[in-house]
């Protein structure tokens, strides 16, 4: 899915956040954010669950290159990759 749909279909974020949040340089989305894309990314419950948890971790004191940032924008990208 191209990135502007994925911004404009969530209608929760604009094309050039949901670009921050996939290459990582966006380090506090909310939770609702977090479900919007879950939801259009048709990621399943456990991936979801996955996300959440890399973006709590992504907001940790070590900073934008760190392990949670990098697998969220990860997950954001390629989110086939986490599905099971």
């Amino acid at each position: 899915m191209a990135q502007a749909d994925i911004g404009t279909q969530t209608a929760a974020v604009s094309t050039d956040y949901y670009v921050r949040l996939e290459q990582g340089r966006e380090r506090h989305p909310s939770q609702q954010v977090l479900d919007a894309l879950a939801g259009v990314l048709l990621l399943e419950a456990e991936a979801a669950e996955y996300l959440r948890g890399l973006a709590a971790d992504a907001t940790s004191p070590r900073g934008p290159g760190s392990a949670g940032a990098v697998e969220c924008a990860a997950v954001i990208s390629e989110p086939s990759l986490f599905d099971r």
